[in-house]
């Protein structure tokens, strides 16, 4: 599948389609495919056919900026990093062979993240100028929680913590911030870092639900669902919930979907081993 829209989708002329199917193929590669291949094979072909793909797209167009934004949104190769960082240090997109291509507030933020979840830029937990530099250029409230997602990405584990205790153990944080937080800190790529949190999940769970607005709580419980744990011993952490009782019947059906989410990663993830 992956194969065939790096293949086909540069001749699809709907740039929401276009769109739709880019988010497809990410999904397949997090969560369908054999990890194995999809980290050592997958992701970097479909990184590098994104970064083509923009390139040949017309300039300026929506095209070439949904190519772009796939491709920050995803698992880069060490080899586009550089071309990220001189697009944020303002190099002219054209002489990058991006002509046309409009690096705004919201395409710089899309860059700092995607820098900061691979590792690129502030990999001090304890700081980070980067994101703070751009925090200064951007001083919104969409600024803001830009900055609260990109240092959730950072891959190390004092920023996954951190993010942690934020999002789920914070109830002063407003929702629009905890999203942002939650997108940080469910990066593709980075489901090792998050493994330790899986068992925190499901004994901070049912509390979280009774403390906070049903809101607030929805976006936490399902966002932070330990889709990462795609295993039999994340399905046993969901079934083992359950089988305590007393779950409220609404957290109940939100638990009950991400465990069905996660089941199928786990078919589609053993099917895809044994085709090779």
């Amino acid at each position: 599948f992956v194969a065939l829209v790096q293949s086909g989708i540069g001749a699809e002329t709907e740039v929401g389609v276009v769109q739709r199917v880019l988010m497809q193929a990410a999904s397949a590669l997090e969560s369908y495919a054999e990890p194995g291949w999809a980290a050592q094979t997958g992701w970097p072909g479909f990184a590098t056919a994104l970064l083509e793909l923009a390139r040949a797209a017309e300039a300026g167009s929506d095209h070439q900026l949904a190519f772009v934004n796939s491709l920050l949104g995803g698992v880069l190769t060490a080899e586009q990093q550089p071309l990220l960082q001189a697009l944020l240090d303002g190099a002219d997109p054209a002489a990058h062979g991006l002509p046309g291509l409009q690096v705004d507030a919201e395409l710089r933020w899309k860059l700092v993240k995607a820098l900061a979840a691979a590792g690129a830029i502030d990999t001090d937990p304890a700081s980070s100028p980067v994101i703070d530099a751009e925090l200064a250029r951007d001083t919104t409230a969409a600024g803001t929680r830009h900055a609260a997602a990109a240092r959730a990405a950072r891959p190390n584990p004092e920023a996954k913590a951190q993010a942690w205790r934020t999002a789920f153990e914070d109830d002063s944080v407003a929702n629009v911030t905890v999203r942002s937080i939650v997108e940080g800190l469910t990066r593709a790529g980075q489901d090792a870092l998050l493994a330790p949190y899986t068992q925190a999940y499901f004994a901070g769970v049912r509390e979280l639900w009774s403390r906070r607005t049903s809101e607030v709580a929805q976006t936490v419980v399902i966002g932070l669902y330990p889709a990462w744990e795609i295993s039999e011993a994340g399905l046993a952490a969901a079934d083992d919930f359950l089988a305590a009782g007393d779950v409220p019947p609404a957290l109940s059906r939100l638990i009950v979907e991400g465990r069905d989410s996660v089941a199928r990663a786990l078919r589609a993830r053993a099917a895809d081993a044994a085709a090779g």
